[in-house]
């Protein structure tokens, strides 16, 4: 994990199960198995927010068109 390049040891605590991206590529959201959804800026790779959302496992991540601005 350490060679991808938006590995980041602080927001990185437990393994992903599922990302997805903007159709414009600025937004990267990954989901973990903690349940949470850890969202990145995609050209940079800096940690923007995480958010809990489940219990479990978010094996699941879509971002839905135009809900971005």
């Amino acid at each position: 994990m350490e060679s991808c390049p938006y590995y980041n040891p602080l927001v990185f605590q437990k393994p992903c199960l599922s990302v997805c991206h903007s159709a414009d590529g600025r937004i990267l959201v990954i989901g973990t198995t903690e349940g949470r959804f850890i969202v990145l800026d995609g050209k940079l790779g800096s940690h923007l927010s995480t958010i809990q959302v489940a219990t479990g496992a978010v094996d699941s991540t879509k971002i839905s068109p135009g809900t971005l601005s």
